[in-house]
């Protein structure tokens, strides 16, 4: 199982998820506050003035009425390319060519901030990175660049 590194951390898919979706960051935050406490009040959880994003998605998950992959699919959570680079020592050449066969995949995109230029950057599945071993991306990519494989 790999660890999704962020937020200065090594992370599981579910702690990863978490902190994406409790996360403030103004215009940019993956959901709001008051998404939350919609869900919350739509599925009959009590919800209190003083209860925080992390305090309303711990209700939804304990209450069982989303999960975390419920969560990545709603609000396009997923990692970026470099995460792969950086776990399977691959280049930025080889992740979107894993991404454009369809090896893995992707669930959004984000911007960033490059050099003054904002850049548009794929997001892949969270769980596929988790689950997914060096082996496995050794053999896919033999398969879609044999070439290159023989370097790595």
């Amino acid at each position: 199982m790999n660890y999704i590194k962020a937020y200065g951390e090594s992370l599981t898919a579910e702690q990863y998820i978490r902190l994406e979706v409790t996360s403030s960051r103004g215009a940019y935050s993956k959901c709001s506050k008051a998404e939350l406490v919609d869900a919350c009040t739509t599925h009959g959880i009590i919800v209190s003035p003083e209860d925080t994003k992390t305090a309303l998605y711990d209700k939804l998950i304990t209450n069982k009425v989303y999960t975390p992959k419920d969560f990545c699919k709603m609000y396009n959570i997923g990692i970026k390319g470099n995460a792969y680079m950086s776990e399977f020592n691959l280049r930025p050449e080889d992740v979107i060519g894993l991404a454009k066969v369809g090896c893995i995949h992707t669930v959004g995109t984000t911007r960033s901030l490059t050099a003054g230029k904002t850049n548009k950057e794929l997001l892949f599945d969270v769980y596929e990175f988790v689950n997914m071993e060096e082996q496995t991306v050794r053999e896919l990519l033999s398969r879609i660049s044999p070439k290159k494989s023989k370097k790595l």
